[in-house]
């Protein structure tokens, strides 16, 4: 019993024990929570004044605050945001925002509020229109109220009047605008002044090496004339230098070679124009009189008074001697300076012209050198001019002072003597010119001859106009080389006709080459012993279509003062050597073949090759062709 007794106590005492620390434990969290109570009633309290402040403070803002839930229904709504609308605070509670806002706001701006309502926190512009305050501008923020899991309860709305604010900007961004176009136009002037100083200051390099380095002379004066200003030209052209010129006048260059009057009229020309131009003479530094052309402007001021004078000018020293030279060539032979053919008939009219007038005789002499195409053909034009040259040296040696000698052309000279009263004279000067002529000419090659045939005719007795008298004169040249040449002839009337022969069978010898009116006849060769033929010989007629069959009497002496026979030798010697070809491959023995040859030919340099080209073609041996020289 004792045993149970004393287990049933200490059981008893240990849950006395149990239920005092319960009890104290109570106590103790009783006394804890009525603390923790009483701190919840304090804060509610001070949450309630906050929320209270908040509330008076939302209600006094300057700006429309409204308080919407998570299904966008007005929870609080300030004054200002009622008035924004025209609502009592009591009417917006409780609406649904398109309501309020209208279905063309709330299209426009419920994808702002759905993000809201996603957590996010943002801004946005709203411009709304009511009379009679027009229209206003807001900027709105937009900030969602979360619990105390994270959820969103709602948003809270603020819309501040930026209208004075957004005016101003406007305002700001017309003026900046406005600043910016003019600072846009501004510098577009300014560029453009920039390129007009930079082209202007191109124009002004350019000027500056145009006047550097032009070849022309530029000189600028003052309104006395004097230098202010060279280029380096002016120093080229005249030798002074800058140092030298600037301060002296421009009297420096005068020449002395124009009169006073011509530079009055200088002066009053460029007074009158403002311009002068035209060729003047200067004098160099270093003395030499020159030639330049010459351009004067003036530049005056707004009254038409000089303020300078700018000259340019360059020297034609070039130029002039460059005309003379055409000059000269227009009227003179180049190869031996002598006057030409235009230059010597404006002489003989001139003389002509004082024979008529003081009634005196004129003598015009036409002359030729003697077998000067064979000197060309045979060594060459570069001979026949050396042998010109000192043909001309010769006769200038037998001239008188008022003797005029020309060179028509070729080997043909004229010359015009006046005062030939006397024929023993003219006789006496025409062998003066045969015995200067009659000497050979000494060539690198050898001594040449080169004798000379002269025909004159004498005014008025032969002619009173400058064509008949060196019409005449040329037809007594034509009968002095047919008298056997270096000789000299007188004109008479019978000449005439002599010419005409001479000119009619010319002509008709150049028709007969084109016209093939040639042909020849072969006489045969007999061997008087034998009597059996030991050749032909080749005999030339002419089918004249006038006068018939016609012997070379006729012609030949013609053919050799033209030249022709040059050319019917050669047809002579191809014709001959084709038939002796035609007989040989007929097989018939004709011997040799006999040709007849004008010494021109054979003087010609190349009269071999000629002769064994017309062999080798036809086929001949050298033994078959004999030559005889006429």
């Amino acid at each position: 019993m004792t045993q149970e007794t004393e287990r049933l106590a200490r059981r008893l005492a240990r849950e006395r024990a149990a239920r005092k620390q319960a009890e104290q434990l109570f106590e103790q969290r009783s006394q804890e929570l009525w603390e923790a109570n009483l701190k919840l009633e304090r804060l509610a309290d001070s949450l309630g004044q906050s929320q209270l402040r908040l509330r008076i403070m939302a209600d006094h803002a300057p700006v429309c605050i409204a308080q919407v839930d998570r299904h966008l229904r007005y929870t609080y709504a300030n004054d200002r945001y009622c008035a924004l609308y025209g609502l009592a605070a009591g009417d917006l509670v409780g609406q649904h925002v398109r309501e309020i806002i209208g279905p063309v706001y709330w299209e426009e701006k419920s994808p702002y509020l759905m993000r809201g309502l996603a957590g996010e926190t943002l801004s946005f512009e709203l411009s709304k229109t009511r009379p009679p305050q027009g229209t206003r501008h807001y900027s709105v923020a937009c900030q969602p109220e979360f619990d105390d899991q994270g959820g969103v309860l709602g948003l809270v709305i603020a819309l501040n009047d930026v209208t004075e604010r957004t005016l101003a900007e406007r305002q700001l961004q017309e003026l900046n605008d406005c600043l910016e176009s003019e600072v846009e136009a501004r510098t577009t002037q300014i560029h453009e002044q920039n390129r007009v100083l930079r082209e202007q200051q191109q124009d002004l390099l350019l000027a500056q090496s145009v006047f550097d380095k032009s070849a022309e002379a530029i000189v600028v004066t003052d309104p006395n004339g004097d230098i202010i200003l060279i280029n380096p030209a002016f120093t080229t052209i005249t030798g002074y230098t800058r140092e030298e010129a600037l301060g002296k006048n421009m009297r420096l260059l005068h020449s002395e070679v124009q009169t006073q009057g011509f530079y009055q009229d200088f002066w009053a020309s460029l007074q009158a124009e403002g311009r002068w131009q035209g060729e003047i003479w200067n004098r160099r530094k270093n003395g030499v009189i020159y030639p330049e052309w010459l351009t004067i402007s003036s530049v005056v001021d707004e009254d038409g008074k000089p303020l300078r004078f700018v000259g340019l000018f360059s020297d034609i020293s070039k130029l002039k001697r460059a005309q003379e030279q055409v000059e000269f060539l227009a009227y003179h032979d180049p190869l031996t300076g002598l006057p030409n053919r235009l230059l010597g008939r404006e002489r003989l009219q001139q003389a002509l012209h004082l024979a008529h007038e003081h009634q005196r005789k004129l003598a015009v002499c036409c002359l030729d050198l003697d077998n000067f195409k064979l000197i060309n053909d045979s060594h060459g034009h570069s001979v026949g001019d050396q042998v010109l040259r000192l043909v001309t040296s010769r006769l200038q040696g037998c001239l008188a002072e008022a003797d005029t000698l020309c060179r028509l052309a070729g080997d043909e000279f004229l010359i015009v003597r006046p005062e030939a009263d006397d024929p023993n004279d003219l006789a006496e000067f025409g062998d003066r010119l045969l015995q200067a002529m009659a000497t050979p000419i000494m060539l690198e090659l050898g001594p040449m001859e080169a004798g000379i045939s002269m025909g004159i005719a004498v005014y008025p007795d032969d002619g009173l106009d400058a064509e008949a008298l060196m019409r005449n004169a040329d037809t007594a040249l034509y009968a002095a080389k047919s008298g056997g040449r270096r000789h000299y002839r007188f004109f008479n009337p019978q000449m005439n006709a002599e010419l005409l022969h001479y000119l009619e069978v010319r002509d008709g010898l150049r028709l007969a080459l084109e016209r093939q009116e040639f042909v020849l006849h072969y006489q045969p060769k007999l061997d008087l012993r034998t009597l059996g033929i030991t050749g032909v010989e080749a005999l030339i007629r002419w089918r004249h279509p006038e006068r018939g069959l016609t012997a070379p009497g006729y012609f030949l002496r013609v053919a050799e003062e033209c030249g022709l026979i040059t050319e019917i030798g050669e047809w002579v010697l191809r014709e001959a050597c084709r038939q002796a070809a035609d007989w040989q491959n007929q097989g018939l023995d004709f011997g040799s073949i006999a040709v007849n040859v004008s010494a021109l030919q054979f003087k010609r340099g190349n009269f071999c090759e000629t002769i064994r080209g017309h062999l080798d073609r036809a086929g001949l041996m050298p033994n078959q062709l004999e030559l005889e020289l006429t």
